[in-house]
């Protein structure tokens, strides 16, 4: 791999994150961290999740100054680096293709997302067509498509974060067992 970019270049693709990275020849490392960056700003947009903004500028930065930092390497230190996904190790379970309970997750979190989305649709549609719905309804509705989803990512985190903290148990119990 050929290490030294144009410095300018570099400078310009490192302001879309994700882009310095694929530029410089990390493909996997660069599409992660722009996949991360559109995703946290479409989760924040779409179910109104702006607790979720202060992590644009972490990501952006983080995507900025590695690029440059990867391009300003000697070749001998350039060499060493590899293609990861920034901040974990490159064997995790979630990296494999879609199994198990990640599928099933997934899957779910999709229908439901389109449910929302052609419900909307519709509901745009009938109000084209100068159908209205119910006063009432329409204020449910637009209760439930703010707050709903906000209760589910909350759900989510605290559901992640009691596995981490049982799964931690587990681990140590088993590194306990075979110490002994």
């Amino acid at each position: 791999m050929t290490h030294k970019k144009n410095g300018f270049l570099t400078f310009c693709f490192a302001c879309l994150p994700g882009a310095g990275q694929m530029f410089l020849g990390f493909p996997r490392r660069g599409v992660s961290l722009m996949f991360l960056f559109f995703l946290v700003a479409g989760l924040t947009g779409y179910f109104h999740l702006e607790f979720l903004v202060f992590l644009l500028p972490v990501i952006w930065f983080f995507s900025f100054f590695d690029a440059i930092n990867r391009n300003s390497l000697s070749d001998e230190e350039f060499q060493k680096l590899t293609d990861d996904f920034p901040g974990f190790p490159t064997e995790l379970p979630f990296t494999k293709p879609f199994s198990g309970k990640l599928r099933l997750g997934t899957a779910i979190v999709l229908i439901l997302a389109g449910v929302k989305y052609l419900f909307d649709n519709l509901i745009s549609l009938l109000s084209e067509w100068g159908i209205r719905l119910p006063v009432d309804l329409a204020y449910y509705y637009d209760i439930a498509s703010y707050y709903i989803p906000q209760f589910l990512f909350a759900l989510l985190i605290i559901i992640v974060g009691l596995y981490l903290i049982f799964n931690k148990k587990q681990d140590l119990k088993e590194r306990e067992g075979g110490e002994e």
